[in-house]
């Protein structure tokens, strides 16, 4: 385990400085959802609106990923409760629409469009992917090979040093600050 955990703030900020300054903000607001919703794997996400029986494709996507053992049997075994899977085949459904629709409002409330023009997901995308991989390269303590969607990706050369809270939360303010502060810039 990392002695300091790994934020989404410090991810959102390494995002943000891998896209054109131009799709900075949305870059740094990429998971801002999450604020407001919990965070669900990308994998778990991917599969939910196509599945017939979302808690299989969950239970799938979890053999599949690349945790700990020990946290992969803890998964398992919460997502083999009846009562867990009864309220996830009701709940889980609707929610990449709902992280949708929570994504628009705060687009909204800082100067973006609600939805991204296809250039923006692209290079977001992309620089999310890019992320992941330094992430698994500087912080997974278990190296399970390769993972299928980061073939091809290549990390970011500088190493992430997890910060602490207080200081990943510093960091964001202050990337956001400067990001507004260029887009001032370029109104004028």
């Amino acid at each position: 385990n990392l002695p300091i955990p790994y934020s989404v703030a410090q991810h959102s900020v390494m995002v943000s400085h891998l896209v054109p300054e131009e799709h900075a903000l949305a870059a740094l607001l990429h998971d801002a959802s999450e604020s407001v919703l919990c965070d669900i794997p990308t994998p778990v996400k991917q599969i939910l609106p196509h599945s017939l029986n979302v808690c299989d494709r969950i239970v799938e996507a979890f053999e599949a990923c690349s945790l700990s053992p020990e946290v992969k049997a803890s998964m398992l075994t919460l997502l083999s409760d009846a009562s867990v899977r009864k309220v996830l085949a009701r709940a889980l459904p609707g929610y990449a629409d709902l992280e949708a629709r929570i994504q628009g409002t705060i687009h909204e409330a800082f100067g973006l469009p609600r939805e991204l023009d296809a250039e923006a997901v692209a290079y977001i995308k992309q620089a999310d992917a890019r992320a992941l991989a330094t992430e698994k390269r500087d912080l997974f303590w278990v190296d399970d090979g390769e993972w299928p969607n980061l073939v091809g990706v290549v990390p970011a050369k500088k190493r992430i040093v997890p910060f602490s809270g207080a200081a990943a939360t510093d960091l964001f303010r202050r990337r956001y600050n400067e990001i507004m502060q260029a887009r001032a810039l370029q109104a004028a």
